[in-house]
């Protein structure tokens, strides 16, 4: 046992000096570990610096062969942990181009994000309760015209390769004499539409247009509204769809149309009358004009209309029904025509032609009838 007492001595001593330097290579081991793993797991990468190259004062232009692709001015870039990404702050101006030609310019925004790996452009407005984001876009780039809108939104994602994107809240688009706000748009430039969802509102003129959804045709001016309302001075009207045709400067409506046709010194009120469905509206529009028809145009010009198809006309009680009938604003008279019956207590009566009144209030029939007369209150 004393021979052994020096050894375990010895031992004891050893350990009193290698533990410590087992653990400061533990220690070492585990950083450089964790310096490796921090690659593949998004955790650990947190502890790795946001911004790793910082660029200020960026101003940019890329070609795609001979041509511009795109142009960037901006107080600073940078890239970081996703060395996928490229980000831009406080964009003072980008353009963007096809085949040479600027679809987009004049985008300013908080922050654009360029993903090089998907290439999709995310471009944001709000960033720290802060920002701004407007941009003019060519919709109809396809007509080989300028015609630039400009656009106010929250957020934009768009992929250049897919030519497919969305932009999201808050969106006001002003073109000419048309505004459009919306919740959403889905766009799709290789099929040259646009998706509004959202209860998007179309103000054309001092025309109102509100649908819940509506696909717009980029290539052809027109303007897919389903579920639509239509308020204009003196008049609105409803249907399961609505076609808005900005090159004839007309809106063709479909599926159970009802135009309801006020006084000119009455002048109906968006307010006023929420919907024609129900039971109040119904009540109160028993003191008013309606036309129903399969299908109604509307001229956004003179505010004339022309409904076909099963048309039926009530004011007061009154009630006619017809093939046609075509409303004058500046008369403010419905002509019917065409298989015309005006309805009287003992059944109907054929005529050729009926005059509605809106401002006078009364049915004047005439032609083909065994006498002319007028239902007036």
């Amino acid at each position: 046992m004393p021979v052994l007492c020096p050894i375990i001595d010895f031992m004891i001593k050893m350990l009193k000096v290698t533990i410590p330097i087992v653990i400061v290579i533990a220690v070492i081991s585990g950083i450089l570990y964790i310096a490796k793993m921090s690659e593949n797991v998004p955790v650990l990468d947190l502890f790795r610096p946001e911004k790793f190259t910082i660029i200020k004062n960026v101003n940019i232009t890329g070609k795609e062969g001979e041509n511009k692709a795109w142009r960037i001015k901006a107080d600073e870039c940078w890239s970081g942990r996703d060395k996928n990404k490229s980000v831009f702050e406080n964009v003072s101006y980008c353009a963007i181009f096809e085949d040479g030609y600027p679809v987009v310019k004049g985008l300013t925004a908080r922050r654009i994000i360029v993903n090089s790996r998907n290439k999709d452009i995310e471009v944001f407005r709000n960033v720290d309760g802060k920002g701004w984001l407007t941009a003019k876009i060519d919709f109809n780039r396809a007509n080989n015209k300028e015609d630039y809108s400009t656009l106010f939104a929250d957020y934009i994602r768009f992929n250049p390769d897919t030519e497919k994107g969305i932009v999201k809240d808050n969106i006001l688009i002003l073109k000419e004499d048309l505004t459009i706000e919306a919740r959403e748009v889905s766009l799709d430039l290789d099929k040259n539409i646009a998706i509004f969802s959202g209860e998007p509102r179309f103000r054309k003129g001092g025309d109102l247009m509100i649908g819940k959804t509506a696909t717009s045709y980029l290539d052809k001016d027109q303007l897919d509204i389903s579920s639509i309302e239509v308020y204009q001075e003196n008049k609105m009207a409803f249907a399961d769809a609505g076609l808005m045709d900005d090159a004839n400067r007309v809106l063709t409506l479909k599926g159970h149309v009802r135009a309801v046709v006020e006084k000119a010194e009455e002048a109906l009120k968006k307010g006023s009358i929420d919907k024609i469905s129900e039971s109040e509206t119904k009540r109160s529009l028993q003191e008013k004009t309606v036309t129903e028809s399969d299908q109604m145009v509307l001229n956004f010009d003179n505010k004339n209309f022309t409904a076909q198809g099963n048309v039926i006309v009530t004011q007061k009680g009154k009630k006619a029904r017809s093939d046609f009938a075509e409303y004058d604003e500046d008369s403010e008279n419905i002509i019917m025509t065409g298989n015309v019956y005006m309805e009287r207590e003992n059944g109907w009566i054929k005529t050729k032609k009926i005059i509605v009144s809106v401002k006078d209030e009364t049915f004047h029939a005439m032609g083909d009838v065994e006498t002319e007369f007028m239902i007036t209150k």
